[in-house]
């Protein structure tokens, strides 16, 4: 891929969260991401469709094992038993990773930032875990980041800030997210170098940091972000020169001009809701994230008013409702099911009646111009189907042309106006360029095609299991082999759980 005369066979896969097509070919026009855009031009680019919900930790996982949630079992932030739940973490994703089916196959990977990959895969390689994860994460090898941290002088996962920090400029904001881009590709040459991976892949996360804090209407700071993600491209290239590189996003990201909408609120007026304030609650949030916001609004987030005026916090009670939003990354309607959930209301035989009429209330609900919140809403076996899809919400719920944001949350209220903010969409996108790759035009590109298609490029079948294709980009379409089974052990714990939840309310993700 460069002119450096090395001699690599090493299969890059770069990361890019909420990269999306429409951005890039907008700093493509300015000239700011020259390398990308160059990969672009002498490969094959395209819109990668998202799967639904469009939400880092339950896309990442369906890239990075090719299967629907319904096979994996990640479906949101949380793992859910019952009404209690964990953080998620990579002991809730019961199917192989890629990197995991390539071990199988004796090629080795170097793994570095890849959301919800904590606790670490044993493989001959690397794996540094990322988002989801704790600040310092076990890595593997054992030692790995003391040894990271030796050599580059610093490495962590998140942001070096808090939300409501008076002590840094936006400027200083910035900088932060830049270093930390500069940081993973460090960290990803260091070890490429040391292991000389078969197959490497590194995640970039503060590309999606920056809209959901800033929003993307400042476009200064897009073109600051993106130019550093480019260098660190283009360092990495430069020194690696992989044999082939994939780009691939978990979702886009776009501006939002509907309303913030509070489903819960909606779910309470038609009756299937009943709300309190006492321990039974729906596990919340939101306790975590006022403590770290302290009543300060977000920038680009237009927080909804309480139109209780300060009154004792309102919260969904589990068991006495029939039907509610557990949280807004899930993109639906979960009922409390007699027999399923530890105190469910809805009997067993009422279960499609009661999911019918849900169902039809939900198509018939309407934004304040008169048009349906969602453009699709429908039983969740249409978009989920294996042996995880118990632990998904019934009911699926798109909003309408992703222009809606869905809230958990009981501010008195069912609507908001949430022009302005910022928040994903379904379609990212899908780079390929490198030996054997054929500049040609794609038009039906999915997350879940993103691993076969990349073990076809190594030469290695994929696995049977899989639900993506392989992206007609070669002159042969590969095949598919059966590998062992998953394993299901015990679920664990994220190591650190309390720190790793207020980082996530500090960022905005948890309700």
């Amino acid at each position: 891929m460069s002119d450096n005369g090395a001699d690599s066979s090493e299969t890059l896969l770069i990361g890019i969260d909420a990269g999306s097509l429409s951005i890039f070919e907008r700093l493509f026009e300015e000239g700011c991401t020259p390398v990308i855009e160059g990969l672009c031009t002498d490969g094959v680019v395209a819109p990668l469709e998202s799967q639904i919900p469009p939400w880092t930790p339950s896309a990442w996982p369906s890239m990075y094992t090719g299967v629907n949630s319904g096979k994996h079992g990640a479906f949101g932030f949380a793992d859910y038993d019952g009404y209690d739940w964990q953080i998620l973490n990579a002991t809730h994703v019961h199917e192989h990773a890629l990197w995991k089916l390539l071990d199988e196959r004796d090629l080795s990977s170097v793994v570095v930032n890849v959301p919800v990959t904590h606790p670490p895969d044993e493989i001959d390689g690397a794996l540094v875990p990322g988002f989801m994860g704790p600040e310092d994460p076990d890595c593997h090898p054992p030692g790995l980041l003391d040894e990271i941290r030796e050599e580059l002088g610093e490495y962590g996962v998140y942001r070096s800030y808090e939300v409501g920090d008076d002590e840094i400029t936006d400027e200083g904001k910035i900088e932060d997210y830049c270093n930390k881009i500069r940081m993973r590709g460090a960290a990803y040459r260091y070890l490429a170098e040391r292991f000389e991976p078969d197959f490497g892949f590194v995640e970039f996360q503060h590309t999606d940091k920056l809209f959901h804090e800033f929003g993307g209407d400042d476009w200064g700071k897009v073109q600051s972000v993106y130019g550093a993600l480019d260098e660190a491209v283009g360092e990495i290239l430069e020194e690696r020169d992989p044999e082939q590189v994939f780009i691939a996003s978990d979702h886009g990201i776009g501006k939002y001009g509907g309303q913030e909408v509070f489903l819960n609120e909606y779910l309470c007026e038609q009756g299937y809701v009943e709300t309190t304030s006492a321990e039974r609650a729906l596990p919340s949030w939101s306790p975590i994230r006022d403590d770290l916001r302290k009543g300060e609004e977000r920038k680009g987030h237009n927080l909804a008013p309480n139109e209780n005026g300060g009154a004792e916090r309102r919260e969904v009670d589990v068991a006495a409702s029939s039907a509610y939003m557990r949280h807004r990354s899930e993109f639906g309607v979960r009922l409390n099911l007699e027999g399923r959930e530890p105190e469910g209301v809805v009997p067993r035989e009422e279960y499609d009646a009661v999911r019918e009429a849900l169902i039809d209330d939900l198509k018939h609900f309407t934004a304040p111009d008169g048009d349906p919140v969602f453009e699709r809403v429908a039983p969740s076996e249409e978009y989920f189907h294996g042996p995880e899809r118990e632990h998904a919400v019934d009911v699926v719920t798109v909003p309408n042309e992703f222009d809606h944001h869905v809230s958990t949350t009981l501010p008195g209220s069912v609507f908001v106006d949430a022009d302005g903010l910022w928040n994903h969409r379904l379609h990212g996108i899908f780079a390929a360029a490198g030996d054997g790759v054929d500049a040609t035009d794609l038009d039906d590109a999915h997350l879940f095609d993103v691993a076969p298609t990349v073990m076809t490029a190594m030469g290695v079948p994929y696995s049977d299991r899989m639900d993506g294709k392989v992206l007609p980009i070669f002159d042969h379409e590969g095949e598919a082999t059966t590998y062992p089974e998953y394993e299901e052990s015990e679920s664990e714990a994220t190591a650190d759980e309390e720190a790793v939840k207020e980082r996530l309310a500090d960022l905005g993700y948890l309700e």
